[in-house]
C-alpha cells in the first residue's frame, strides 16, 4: 500500500462499513492512515484488480502490541480468498507481539474470520451524549 492508495482506501472503507463521511472525516481518515503508512509501512497492504482497489489492510506495531487499524475488501470480492490473504499478511506483521487487537465492524463474517484467526471476541460499546455532571459523585 502506498500514499496514492489512501483516497481509494478511505472510499472503500466507507462503502464497506456503510458509513457516509463528511469531507473533514475523510481528511482525518487519510491523515491518520497516512501516518500509519509512513511510520510502519510493513503493516500496510493493498490489492488491485482491473476495477481498482480490491481490498486493503492497515496494521501497525507499537512496542509489543499489534493492532489492525482498518481492513476492507470490495463487496463483489468478499468470500473469494482476497481478505484471507490480506489479513494473513497483517497477522504475520504482528508475529512475536505479546498482544493483538482488532476493532471489528458489526459484520458477522468478520467476527467469524477474526475468531478463526485466534482472536477472543469481546463486546465494544460506543456511547454518545452529554454527561450529567450533577449525577457524578464528588471528588
Amino acid at each position: 500500500m502506498g500514499p496514492d492508495d489512501l483516497g481509494a482506501a478511505e472510499a472503500l472503507s466507507a462503502i464497506e462499513f456503510g458509513k457516509a463521511r463528511s469531507p473533514a472525516y475523510q481528511l482525518r481518515w487519510r491523515t491518520r492512515t497516512g501516518h500509519l503508512l509512513a511510520t510502519d509501512p510493513g503493516g500496510c497492504w493493498a490489492a488491485d484488480d482491473d476495477a481498482g482497489l480490491a481490498g486493503f489492510a492497515v496494521s501497525f506495531r507499537r512496542e509489543s502490541n499489534w493492532l489492525l487499524a482498518t481492513f476492507a475488501v470490495r463487496g463483489d470480492l468478499q468470500g473469494a480468498g482476497l481478505g484471507r490473504r490480506l489479513l494473513d499478511a497483517a497477522l504475520a506483521h504482528g508475529a512475536g507481539c505479546e498482544r493483538g487487537m482488532i476493532s471489528a465492524s458489526a459484520d458477522v463474517k468478520a467476527f467469524r474470520r477474526y475468531r478463526a484467526a485466534g482472536f477472543s471476541l469481546h463486546p465494544q460499546l460506543s456511547l454518545t451524549g452529554r454527561v450529567d455532571r450533577a449525577a457524578l459523585p464528588a471528588g
